[in-house]
């Protein structure tokens, strides 16, 4: 049960610390050109314009770190340089045009567009550019000057020098090869299994599957480790007999002892029938990685296709991004669901992004997804499992209303998990614990709360198709559990079974069980095991006294130290009680 706890909460803080991969390629720099070597006739964007530049490659190269430093005084700078939707210069006027919060920090919702957050202007607004530029240099912990002076194509050089190339031929590094044939096996079952629909979540679901049939040769080892485990029932109970009535720490770790020798004995580990919860993980931990991003790892795009997709989509408008939200922030499954749902259209302004000096590869790259008819499809009828729960209740009351069903997907989550755990639980073989050992059941009773909770929360942060996968795992490892459990039985006993392992562990005349005295403390004949010396007591548990050589020695030893004459030794007393109640008479009586 421990292995397993750690296992769910290695896989939460993988699931909850797991990112998508690095996104771009070193800067791509991007020289400005003298007047006397460039004409109008031979530039294809305006920020090439280098006759007009009033600032020096230093000063731009320095601006352009700093508003890179700042991504949402990136966007700011970008729709005052015209860099957005609408081939306009955009000024930020809502709230009064404050685009700062109280505390001071760039602030505004990535999602403002033209018509409720910005305004178009005529010409180049130099002192709204400029206010921009002096703000981010405050939040700055560079030494960084602001020019007094600021001209159109000073503005655009600056963005032209933040662009990066997107490396759109690196497929990655060879752990990401075979999560790449791990989704290319999703993506054939896609493409040929699912009638034609394309869908991604009935892919998944095969893929549980045949996950589930390639484990059955260990669950079979498993079960035969429980079998093995459930033999030793008897005798493991003759020596929690044998101790019966004892519960003081030393008793405790005597009881342990014997059974760890049994186990020895009878050449069984108990840790034998974890390897399969060992090897299940890394596979819980790639699939999720293949269904987040299946632009990298299903359709076979460059590593850094995701990354540059993901900014694009959550860039303002006012920016010349799409003005998207992503609940997760960790795959490129939700932008795909927008695009098989909205076409290639509705990303259009991918081709002139200003982020990236290939932005518009990285559009060819894109439709050349859609041409393909590759785009899986990650809907339940009209429900796009591609979103993520959260989403529903952080996004806002009108995408709540027609998501709301989204937040089905972490109850039932819980639901499956917190039924198929008790039900396995009844099925698979319980490990005898003491009888005053109620750490143990507390235990099992967290786990059965925390389990399904943290698969909660993590089915609220990723793709609701992950909480349907999960769900449907669970449901097919209780099935294997129900078959298993018919197929290979645990074997069962009777009082006669249990009678017969104690006399061969202890012989015809085994010690009876010690009952606690009502009052919750031991009976006289009951000694504690701090002093372990089962030669006190005779095999009825009665004491017989201790050995002469062990009396004198700890007698004059004591003698000596107080400086008193030797006396005879008494009985040992159970050391676990120190206070005994006023009402037990017997045990205050040795």
């Amino acid at each position: 049960m421990l292995v397993k706890l750690l296992a769910g909460v290695m896989l939460a803080f993988v699931l909850i610390g797991a990112t998508v991969p690095a996104a771009f390629a070193e800067e791509a720099t991007t020289e400005a050109q003298s007047a006397e070597q460039t004409t109008e006739a031979e530039t294809s964007a305006p920020e090439q314009e280098a006759g007009n530049v009033s600032l020096s490659e230093d000063q731009i190269k320095a601006l352009a770190e700093m508003l890179s430093a700042n991504d949402l005084a990136r966007q700011l700078f970008m729709a005052a340089a015209g860099y957005n939707q609408w081939n306009a210069y955009l000024k930020f006027t809502a709230n009064e045009g404050k685009y700062l919060n109280d505390k001071g920090e760039f602030n505004f919702d990535t999602t403002l567009t033209k018509d409720n957050g910005f305004t178009a202007m005529d010409s180049f607004d130099a002192g709204y550019a400029r206010q921009i530029l002096k703000d981010a240099a405050e939040k700055s912990k560079k030494d960084v000057t602001v020019p007094e002076t600021l001209t159109e194509p000073d503005a655009k050089a600056i963005v032209a020098k933040m662009q990066t190339a997107v490396d759109l031929e690196n497929k990655g590094n060879f752990i990401d090869a075979i999560l790449r044939g791990v989704g290319y096996v999703l993506g054939l079952m896609t493409k040929y299994l699912t009638f034609g629909t394309n869908n991604y979540i009935l892919s998944l679901l095969y893929f549980g599957l045949i996950v589930e049939l390639l484990m059955i040769p260990m669950a079979i080892s498993q079960q035969k480790n429980m079998i093995k485990q459930a033999k030793l029932r008897p005798k493991e109970m003759a020596i929690r007999r044998r101790y019966a009535g004892r519960n003081d720490q030393a008793t405790m770790q005597k009881v342990n002892q014997e059974i760890q020798e049994l186990y020895q004995k009878e050449n069984y580990s108990p840790f034998s029938g974890c390897l399969p919860l060992l090897i299940q993980l890394p596979i819980m931990i790639a699939l999720y990685q293949v269904v987040i991003d299946p632009a990298f790892y299903v359709l076979g795009q460059a590593k850094a296709f995701s990354g540059a997709m993901m900014q694009y989509f959550t860039t303002s408008q006012a920016a010349g991004g799409f003005g998207g939200v992503l609940g997760s922030q960790r795959g490129t499954i939700e932008i795909l669901s927008k695009l098989r749902e909205n076409g290639i259209e509705a990303f259009e302004s991918l081709k002139s992004f200003g982020y990236f000096s290939n932005s518009e590869a990285l559009y060819n790259a894109l439709h050349g997804i859609e041409e393909a008819g590759g785009i899986p499809s990650v809907n339940i009828g009209s429900w796009n499992f591609g979103l993520n729960p959260w989403s529903a209740v952080s996004t806002g009351s009108g995408f709540f209303a027609s998501h709301w069903w989204l937040l089905l997907v972490p109850v039932l989550t819980f639901v499956v998990y917190f039924a198929s755990t008790k039900i396995n639980r009844k099925l698979s073989y319980q490990p005898t614990t003491a009888e005053n050992d109620k750490a143990t059941g507390c235990s099992n009773n967290m786990m059965d709360i925390m389990m399904p909770l943290m698969s909660v929360y993590i089915s609220f942060i990723v793709p609701a198709a992950i909480g349907v996968y999960w769900m449907f795992k669970s449901v097919l490892t209780t099935v294997k559990q129900l078959i298993m459990k018919k197929v290979m039985p645990l074997p069962t006993f009777t009082e006669e079974d249990y009678k017969a392992a104690e006399k061969e562990l202890y012989g015809k005349n085994p010690s009876k069980p010690h009952k606690a005295s009502n009052g919750g403390t031991k009976n006289p004949n009951v000694r504690s095991l701090h002093h372990i010396d089962d030669d006190e007591y005779d095999s009825k548990g009665n004491y017989i006294g201790r050995p002469a050589a062990a009396e004198t020695t700890q007698t004059e030893s004591g003698n000596a130290a107080s400086g008193q004459a030797p006396a005879m030794a008494a009985p040992l007393k159970d050391e676990s009680d120190k206070h005994p109640k006023s009402g037990d008479a017997d045990d205050q009586n040795s």
